[in-house]
């Protein structure tokens, strides 16, 4: 009878313990995470073919935002509704000659590379959603704007307790930033959205109003705040850092042309900020490469665009 009671006892130890294994356990679970504006963005990865070194190179401080910077080399002739660009395209060819080398064609100032590759930073769905709802600042842009989105959704919440979407692509030209706009016009708030994008245009600037006209039919009304062009890679040539300011020029009197048709659109105007007088000390200060911003080029960038939105 004892050696039966020892044999039960055994036999319920065994099954407790069976009971009890490993196989319980929870799983862990992993899984990508979105990218948002809450933490500082990454912007490791390839860069686009506008950044460089940097010699030294010269602008002055306007003493007005909204001026038209004058440009160097020929501009497109514009029309209110409709940018001309064919007459100087074939400026840009004549003024270049035969000597033009191809890798800089058509415009002078090279190829635009492979951006797709590049670490791009983009708010998730909800992010999106809560920044319509609660009215706050929509941002799309590139590389610059991808520098000084973090500093300038700091600022706007700090003051007015706003949330900041954004979409930011480091090289990306100003189509597909559009693309994906059109395709979300419903995520523009009533605020409106910033556009920070044309940079990556100068290797192609020929008939860019007309990107700026897709955006205008999305905002449907809103308001646009759109930021002017400053490329003068200072590492390149002599000759590719004229067709950069030239190409920026070409970009930004588009701009300024589809405004005068459009009085929801804003001109942020950086390039007058940084180049109307050619402050060279400013423009040393405030940009790193001729393209992309200092630390304190990010305030002064964070600066006129708060100014211009009134926030």
């Amino acid at each position: 009878m004892l050696v039966c009671t020892r044999d039960i006892i055994i036999g319920l130890l065994t099954l407790f313990v069976i009971s009890t294994g490993v196989g319980d356990a929870q799983p862990q679970t992993t899984g990508a995470q979105p990218q948002i504006i809450d933490a500082q963005p990454q912007t490791t990865g390839a860069q686009p073919q506008i950044i460089d070194a940097q010699p030294q190179t010269t602008g002055a401080q306007p003493q007005i935002i909204d001026a038209q910077p004058q440009a160097t080399g020929a501009q497109p002739k514009t029309t209110a509704t409709q940018p001309e660009a064919t007459d100087v395209s074939s400026s840009v060819m004549a003024t270049q000659g035969s000597t033009l080398d191809p890798a800089r064609a058509p415009y002078g100032s090279g190829q635009l590379g492979a951006w797709q590759a590049n670490t791009n930073t983009i708010s998730t769905p909800t992010q999106f959603k809560n920044t319509v709802a609660r009215n706050g600042v929509l941002m799309v842009g590139d590389s610059i704007a991808n520098q000084a989105d973090y500093m300038y959704a700091s600022r706007v919440f700090a003051a007015h307790g706003l949330p900041t979407a954004v979409n930011q692509w480091p090289g990306r030209p100003t189509k597909p930033a559009v693309d994906w706009l059109v395709a979300h016009a419903d995520l523009i708030p009533a605020r409106g959205v910033v556009m920070a994008t044309g940079a990556n245009d100068i290797f192609n600037p020929a008939g860019w109003w007309q990107q700026v006209k897709r955006v205008m039919a999305a905002a449907n009304g809103k308001p646009v705040y759109w930021i002017t062009v400053h490329v003068d890679r200072w590492s390149g040539t002599a000759d590719r850092r004229v067709a950069d300011m030239r190409n920026s020029a070409w970009i930004n009197d588009q701009l300024y042309s589809m405004a005068r048709s459009y009085p929801n659109l804003v001109v942020v105007d950086w390039h007058a900020r940084l180049s109307q007088g050619y402050n060279e000390s400013l423009v040393a200060t405030w940009l790193k490469d001729g393209v992309h911003l200092t630390p304190i080029g990010i305030d002064g960038w964070c600066d006129l665009l708060a100014l211009r939105m009134r926030l």
